[in-house]
């Protein structure tokens, strides 16, 4: 479900022209969080509830 979401995130940056340098590094910083996201034992929305009562 994450990659569907940040696919759809890069191809908006695309059509936003940013840079190709800027999408690149993106592209790597969203694969290290999903990769990380993956050795959490946490599902995302809990990772995701979590940050938000963090915030309040």
């Amino acid at each position: 479900m994450l990659h569907r979401y940040c696919s759809q995130f890069l191809a908006y940056c695309q059509l936003a022209d940013f840079s190709a340098r800027s999408i690149q590094a993106l592209t790597i910083r969203l694969n290290e969080l999903a990769n990380f996201l993956k050795t959490q034992k946490l599902p995302v929305r809990d990772v995701r509830a979590e940050r938000a009562q963090a915030l309040k």
